[in-house]
C-alpha cells in the first residue's frame, strides 16, 4: 500500500473503530473498572493513522509493548503533541461516531470512554492496512491501560 492509500483510509468512521478497540482493551487492562479518560484519547490516531507507527506496533506483543517499541523507533513519541493538534478534529469526529453508533458511551461524572460492547462486531469485515490500524489501536489500549498515566505522559513526552 502506498502512502496516497494509506492516507485514504484515514477516516472518522474506521477512527470510531479504532476509539473503541483501544477503550475495549484499556478497558480490560484496568480489569473492567475504569475507561480511558479523554485527554489520552488524543494520542490515539497520531500514532495509528501514521504508518511507520502502526506498522511497528500493529502486530507487537501485548506485555512490555509500549516500552520495546519505542526503545525500537523513537519517532513514535516525537512530535506526538504537535500531530495530535492536527487529528483534533477527525479524533472529536471518531470519537462522536463511536458514540452514535452504540460502540461506545461517556461518562461525564468520571469523565471516562466506556465500551458497549466488549467483541468485534462480526458483521465487520477488515482489509489488511484497516486491520492493522484496529490492531495498533488494540495494543495501544492494552498498553496505555496497564501503566500508570504518569509513565505515559514520560514515554510519550507530553502532559495530560
Amino acid at each position: 500500500m502506498n502512502s496516497d492509500e494509506f492516507d485514504v483510509i484515514q477516516n472518522s468512521g474506521l477512527g470510531a473503530m479504532c476509539v473503541w478497540q483501544f477503550s475495549v482493551e484499556f478497558f480490560k487492562a484496568k480489569a473492567k473498572h475504569t475507561g480511558p479518560r479523554l485527554p489520552i484519547l488524543f494520542y490515539l490516531l497520531p500514532v495509528v493513522y501514521n504508518r511507520e507507527t502502526c506498522f511497528l506496533i500493529h502486530n507487537r506483543n501485548f506485555e512490555g509493548g509500549l516500552y520495546k517499541a519505542i526503545s525500537d523507533d523513537k519517532t513514535l513519541s516525537g512530535g506526538i503533541h504537535q500531530r495530535a493538534e492536527l487529528f483534533y478534529r477527525k479524533t472529536w469526529n471518531s470519537l462522536n461516531i463511536g458514540i452514535a453508533s452504540g460502540l461506545i458511551e461517556y461518562d461525564s461524572e468520571s469523565t471516562e470512554l466506556r465500551p458497549l460492547r466488549l467483541t468485534f462486531p462480526t458483521s465487520l469485515v477488515l482489509d489488511a492496512s484497516n486491520g492493522a490500524i484496529v490492531a495498533a489501536s488494540r495494543r495501544l489500549g492494552n498498553w496505555f491501560g496497564v501503566l500508570p498515566i504518569e509513565e505515559i505522559s514520560l514515554l510519550l513526552k507530553v502532559r495530560f
